[in-house]
């Protein structure tokens, strides 16, 4: 006679098996992936170069011109089958503050060090742009205090944008780095990459499903008004950057590094919208931050929001004349390439470099 409940008991022996042996294969599989794609991401950073940015104090340019720098930038994203088992190119925006001194950097890839030298002079005219050896913010017998940013909700749903706030986003940003005493500095990461098209998929479908429902009498619930529907679709109508946030915040005691990143993770809470927002995330292995810092590295464990090109430019923007926060570095003196009219052979005065060109004078 056939036992039954043997044979039920068996079935479902085996297929637990199989799951977990699936499962065991998906997940070795995506331990593969992620092995190949950043086993030289090392070698990838030590190959980046650091650009200073100074910009006139006179300067009119808004944010909306440094989204279409940022829609520009987006051309560096990699494509095609392949493109899964490699990291997408990164660049890092940043923005440090020291006792009397707020500065702006951007470091990428040397090889696109032309390209985002030509698209910073294209939107901001007359910046001056200088590759610079690493700043450093550690001062001797200080305490170090960090943080990292992220969406709170799904990356599809928009933050507010430049256009809605009432001041300039780096008012209250640079405001929170212009008190500054000895051995105080705090230095904002911003690192970014190009994005697939998975994010705005996903809201694109979110919208759809909404709308589906609303127009059924027995699902309606209106969980969202249209004017939230409209702006997620907005946001998903443009192209978006993998983005990871880092604050570091150094001063004499702790008491004061604490203080210090707390205000300046306070002025992200102008882009909070009734949809999204930033907030901080839980830091499970503090070596490991300080090593993304440090070589700039992209999130490699997928935990990044995708800001819209946007929502990019109204978190980091160079300043312009609307800005009064003191002891920002502005460019106080013009310069121009040389002349010509210089004969290019006999007596060589000196060496005129521009815009990363160097000829002889």
């Amino acid at each position: 006679m056939i036992d039954i409940n043997f044979w039920i008991q068996y079935f479902f022996v085996i297929l637990l098996g199989l799951t977990l042996l699936g499962v065991t294969i998906i997940g070795c599989w995506m331990l593969f992936v992620l092995w190949v794609r950043n086993r030289n991401r090392e070698q990838v950073s030590l190959n980046f170069v650091l650009m200073e940015l100074a910009v006139p104090k006179d300067n009119e340019v808004k944010v909306d011109a440094v989204e279409q720098m940022f829609s520009s930038l987006f051309s560096l994203k990699k494509g095609g089958f392949w493109q899964r088992f490699e990291p997408q190119q990164h660049l890092s925006l940043e923005i440090v503050g020291k006792k009397e001194d707020i500065r702006f950097y951007i470091s990428c890839h040397k090889k696109n060090a032309e390209l985002v030298e030509k698209l910073i002079a294209g939107t901001y005219p007359g910046t001056h742009v200088k590759q610079i050896d690493e700043y450093n913010i550690f001062y001797k017998n200080t305490k170090v205090e960090f943080a990292e940013l992220a969406l709170k909700n799904e990356s599809f749903k928009p933050i507010k944008s430049f256009k809605e706030l009432p001041v300039d986003s780096l008012s209250s940003l640079t405001s929170a780095m212009a008190k500054f005493g000895d051995n105080e500095a705090v230095a904002v990461q911003i690192v970014v990459s190009p994005a697939d098209s998975t994010w705005s998929k996903s809201g694109l479908g979110y919208v759809s499903k909404l709308k589906k429902d609303e127009s059924n009498p027995e699902k309606a619930k209106f969980k969202m008004n249209p004017q939230d529907m409209e702006a997620i679709t907005n946001k998903c109508s443009k192209v978006g950057f993998l983005t990871s946030i880092r604050i570091i915040s150094v001063a004499p005691t702790t008491e004061q590094a604490k203080a210090n990143l707390s205000n300046l993770k306070g002025t992200f809470s102008q882009f909070a919208s009734n949809q999204n927002s930033f907030t901080s995330n839980k830091l499970w292995f503090k070596q490991s931050f300080m090593l993304d810092f440090i070589y700039r590295y992209q999130n490699m464990w997928g935990l990044n929001s995708v800001l819209s090109v946007d929502e990019l430019a109204n978190v980091w923007h160079l300043p312009n004349k609307t800005i009064e926060t003191p002891h920002i570095y502005w460019l106080t003196a013009k310069t121009a390439p040389a002349s010509g009219e210089f004969p290019e052979s006999g007596l060589w005065l000196g060496r005129s470099i521009y815009r990363g060109q160097e000829r002889n004078i």
